[in-house]
């Protein structure tokens, strides 16, 4: 747990609150209370820091060892939803009744904790399932889907790097992982050489990327499942290396 006098005293201020984060998320554990409240207490003055800072300082944190408790603590200073409300709005989002693994927030954090390091995978791990808030259908057998949340995701981006003042070629990048983030997962050794062949050709350059999201977004409870993913991901690579020769 990061001790207080490492973080506190601190002007209340929407620079010194990004400060806090990022710092924590480099030590990683959690923050006195009157930290949190302080730093609530001037949660909506982040909405006139420079979209620039905000943006860098969001790519500092998601970026640290302890990426995951620097969120949660944005999410709990409710700065989260005054910079980030397309990602707030999937706290405590059910993909599944009764399971809290399956939670969105809670998902989306191990995701990222999974994926390397690297900026554009990390904001692509970060938002790649902020579609599903406006897809969710409840079907009346109990199941959930998300149909084309993956597009509609990719649209919400758009909106949020405009807003933050992401250069174009990141936003383009983030874009297409966020769009084709369910595709890798989906190969089935069925798949003809013909259909290894397309799916290389569309994801080109982003291939490596891809997989590092597709890896990481596996983030099932049950052991069996993340290893048959592991299997799956590395099986669809063999594929596109035969089909490439």
């Amino acid at each position: 747990m990061a001790r207080s006098s490492e973080v506190v005293p601190f002007g209340a201020t929407p620079a010194a609150v990004f400060d806090i984060a990022c710092r924590l998320a480099e030590s990683g554990g959690s923050l006195p209370n009157e930290v949190t409240e302080a730093a609530r207490a001037v949660s909506g003055e982040v909405r006139s820091f420079p979209p620039d800072d905000v943006r860098n300082a969001l790519e500092k944190l998601i970026t640290a060892p302890h990426a995951d408790d620097g969120l949660q603590w944005l999410h709990d200073a409710c700065v989260l939803q005054q910079v980030l409300p397309e990602l707030d709005a999937t706290v405590n989002f059910s993909q599944e009744a009764g399971r809290r693994h399956k939670d969105v927030w809670e998902h989306t954090k191990q995701v990222v904790m999974q994926s390397p390091a690297q900026p554009i995978v990390r904001w692509a791990a970060l938002l790649h399932d902020i579609g599903k808030v406006a897809t969710r259908v409840m079907l009346s057998d109990g199941k959930v889907t998300f149909h084309r949340h993956a597009e509609v995701g990719a649209r919400l981006f758009d909106t949020l790097a405009r807003r933050l003042g992401f250069a174009r070629t990141e936003r383009k990048r983030i874009h297409f992982l966020i769009v084709n983030h369910l595709r890798a997962n989906a190969y089935e050794s069925e798949w003809t050489d013909a259909a290894v062949r397309r799916f290389d050709r569309e994801i080109g350059d982003a291939l490596p990327d891809l997989i590092e999201l597709s890896r990481a977004d596996v983030t099932s409870a049950r052991p069996g499942r993340r290893q048959e993913a592991a299997r799956n991901i590395e099986a669809l690579l063999q594929r596109i290396a035969v089909v490439r020769e």
